[in-house]
């Protein structure tokens, strides 16, 4: 094997992964930089060959389209999501404070 084959990242997707799809056309009078160019989600329906796929979208439209995989990542969801914080009701202890800083002289300071 070349060296360059040892360092590739071989990425696959299985069948159900939700996928971003890459599309590098811009319309006319637009700037290429402010234009959303990874859409989706789509969902993987079949893996055709080593590279590539069927995709369909989540929005229920029944078109699928054959793309290879250089043209599509991974999903991850851009919205923030609430994670519920357990530390809310811990007490801070003098010994976790640096030396010389008490819980005193912090709430003096407020």
């Amino acid at each position: 094997m070349k060296n360059y084959e040892l360092q590739g990242n071989f990425r696959s997707f299985k069948v159900g992964d939700q996928v971003w799809l890459y599309i590098p056309s811009v319309e006319k009078n637009t700037v290429k930089k402010f234009t959303r160019q990874w859409v989706g989600p789509y969902r993987v329906i079949e893996k055709i060959g080593p590279l590539n796929y069927r995709i369909q979208s989540n929005q229920g439209r029944s078109l699928s389209n054959i793309v290879h995989i250089n043209r599509i990542k991974p999903f991850i969801d851009p919205r923030p999501r609430y994670i519920p914080d357990d530390t809310e009701n811990e007490t801070i202890l003098d010994t976790e404070l640096p030396s010389g800083i008490s819980i005193e002289n912090l709430e003096r300071e407020k």
